[in-house]
Parts: structure tokens; sequence; C-alpha cells
């Protein structure tokens, strides 16, 4: 039989002790977020990017990737590691807190859609670096999907409804 996977002990607390460390950099006076990164991330974007519409969810997600791997660096600076799924489990927090912030500073607009499109992106560039770099292999991914479908099936269902009727939309169907 096989084992049922699990979400780690305390992982809403993590996820809430971790979030609140992205959320001291993300409104920390002398980041400047809004007048630094999120400018820069979205002219990036808008020279990247295939569909012009993906320029703000892909700004977001690398803006929010930044701010992880800040909260991650002053872990490893204390000798912790944040584990990939509690990485996983906050980015969606951390997505939310720099929408929010370019929406508040006028730097972009930013939807619903492109809110929940930049979790996505960050989800999928995180899982890609974190795999480079060792900090998760396949069946850790594997176990970590399962984990997180079962505690958020409704969630997750939705989500992959709003993705497909965009890639649809962009592919012209």
């Amino acid at each position: 039989m096989k084992k049922k996977k699990q979400l780690p002990a305390n992982y809403v607390d993590q996820i809430k002790q971790l979030t609140a460390m992205a959320m001291s950099i993300i409104y920390d006076e002398k980041n400047r977020i809004e007048q630094r990164q999120l400018p820069d991330a979205y002219e990036q974007a808008q020279q990247n990017s295939q569909h012009p519409e993906d320029a703000v969810p892909d700004a977001l997600a690398n803006v929010s990737l930044w701010v992880l791997s800040e909260v991650e660096g002053a872990a490893e600076s204390r000798k912790k590691m944040i584990q990939p799924i509690i990485v996983m489990g906050a980015i969606g927090e951390i997505v939310a807190q720099v929408a929010e912030l370019a929406n508040t500073a006028q730097v972009f607009e930013v939807s619903d859609e492109d809110m929940q499109v930049g979790i996505a992106a960050a989800v999928n560039k995180y899982i890609i670096q974190a795999k480079k770099e060792g900090k998760i292999n396949d069946q850790q991914l594997q176990e970590a999907a399962q984990a997180l479908q079962k505690n958020y099936s409704g969630e997750a269902q939705q989500f992959q409804t709003m993705i497909s009727a965009r890639q649809q939309r962009q592919q012209g169907v």
C-alpha cells in the first residue's frame, strides 16, 4: 500500500512565517521595489514576452522570486533551509503582495487573472531553479504536488481552468 502524501508539520505556520519575512522585504522602504524591481521587471517582460498580456504576470513572478531569494538568503545565513514545499505554498501570497504593491504604487495594473498567471509562472520558475540547485528532485516534487493537490483540490481545479482558458485565448481557439 502506498504511503499517503502529507504536508509537513506546522505547514501553515511555516508559510505564515515565510510570508511575513517576504512582506518585510516587499514593504521595506530601503528596497523601493515599486521604484526599482517592479518597473525594471515589467520593462524586461514587455521586451521578452511572446504575448503582450504575459508581461504583467511575468514581472510579478520575477519580482516575487527575487523576494524569495532574499528570504532564502537570510535563512541560509542563519543556517536554516526553507523546504521547497513551503516556498511553493507561500508563492501565491507573495505574488499577491507584490501585485498589491504594483497596483497601489500605480506601477502597472494587475488583474486577478494576471495575478493567477503570475503565481503559475513563479511556481514554474521556482521549480526549475530549485531542481537546478538540487533543492528538490522529481520524486520530491511529485510528492509535494500530490500533497498540495490533496489539501487544495478545489483551488487547484479552479486555477487549472483559468490557466487553460488563457492558453486557449492566446492560441486563438
